[in-house]
């Protein structure tokens, strides 16, 4: 025994934190905000390489997903833009920007009725989505 109260040894550990860590940042909004400005001027094959950093690092980051995704939709690879967007989805149901993205590549591939559905619900998430109303109507 070392002599400390027991009460004592407890304090002792809550202290020194032997608890679990904290789980890493699921953003680093300052970086993401840069890669989004490059996306915004079309440097799109330096976006790509740069998001993919970020959701190597950031993996629990569904709007770093949905850059991705945005990204590979420019870069006219839709199969591996849908799978970004699903990952955004995975981690945030409730993020419309992927719903949009989703709703674009179902356009694009002729299926405009799924596409539709993705717009309402990205519409219905967000009332007031500029992209998702345009896309409806376009």
């Amino acid at each position: 025994m070392t002599g400390l109260p027991a009460i004592g040894c407890v304090s002792v550990l809550l202290a020194v934190g032997c608890g679990t860590p904290a789980a890493p940042a699921a953003d680093n909004e300052q970086r993401l905000a840069e890669i989004d400005s490059r996306f915004t001027s079309g440097d799109f094959e330096r976006v790509q390489r740069e998001a993919r950093e970020y959701v190597q690092e950031y993996p629990r980051s569904f709007k770093g997903w949905s850059l991705l995704g945005w990204t590979y939709v420019k870069l006219d690879e839709l199969d591996v833009a849908n799978e970004c967007f699903d990952k955004s989805l995975d981690l945030n149901p409730q993020w419309d920007n992927a719903h949009v993205g989703k709703g674009v590549i179902y356009r694009s591939q002729g299926d405009n009725a799924s596409a539709r559905k993705c717009y309402l619900e990205a519409i219905r998430i967000l009332p007031e989505n500029p992209e998702a109303f345009a896309s409806l109507l376009g």
